[in-house]
């Protein structure tokens, strides 16, 4: 099935919205551990159905959190957290799928077609802040490679030409991989994450710094 985090572009915006201030209002009472998870469907984005899991390390598996029904697009869930946790979001059977930081608070999750926007979490925008940065990088490596095969093109490639980029594209990823190790060595829930998706795009060099 479309597991929309693998391929999505994800943006970042605070926090807003009149019952999520409702509620930060509410855990001064209730507790810090409480949370609210809201999934809104973009335009052209369908699904009646949702169910919510958390991942538990201690045991290993995913675990039910609960399960709505929405003719509105917009599934809204709420309860308590030890501490905070991968969460995993199926939409329709695992029409839909995605994974992110389900943590004490207010978060709410977007999801459209091409793109998917986390309001809130700190944890949820810290795992879009590497997804961002991420991309941004492979986008420079796919630049860089467009350049390459354009200067064998047009017979412009001199042997400095043809240095400078091998020199680049060695940075490029060497700097990919740094990324990804530094967000798995944060030791945090979205690091599970990074962890899972990206450990095999790492070098033995690179996987060695995570011991």
């Amino acid at each position: 099935y479309k597991t929309l985090l693998a391929c999505a572009c994800v943006a970042t915006v605070m926090l807003t919205g009149e019952s999520c201030r409702n509620h930060n209002e509410e855990s001064q009472f209730e507790g810090s551990k409480s949370f609210v998870f809201t999934c809104v469907l973009g335009n052209g984005v369908k699904g009646k159905y949702a169910k919510l899991y958390s991942y538990n390390s201690a045991y290993g598996k995913l675990a039910l959190v609960d399960s709505v029904n929405s003719n509105r697009g917009v599934f809204s869930f709420s309860g308590t957290l030890d501490e905070p946790r991968v969460g995993v979001l199926e939409i329709d059977n695992k029409n839909l799928s995605a994974e992110f930081v389900l943590e004490p608070g207010c978060t709410e999750l977007r999801i459209y077609k091409n793109r998917i926007v986390f309001v809130g979490g700190e944890q949820n925008l810290s795992y879009a802040d590497f997804l961002i940065k991420y991309k941004d990088l492979l986008q420079q490596h796919k630049d860089l490679k467009r350049d390459y095969a354009k200067a064998l093109c047009d017979s412009t490639m001199t042997r400095k030409k043809d240095l400078a980029i091998a020199g680049r594209d060695s940075v490029l990823q060497d700097s990919a991989q740094n990324l990804i190790v530094a967000n798995i060595q944060k030791n945090m829930a979205f690091s599970r994450i990074i962890k899972d998706r990206y450990l095999n795009r790492l070098d033995s060099a690179h996987v060695l710094k995570l011991k």
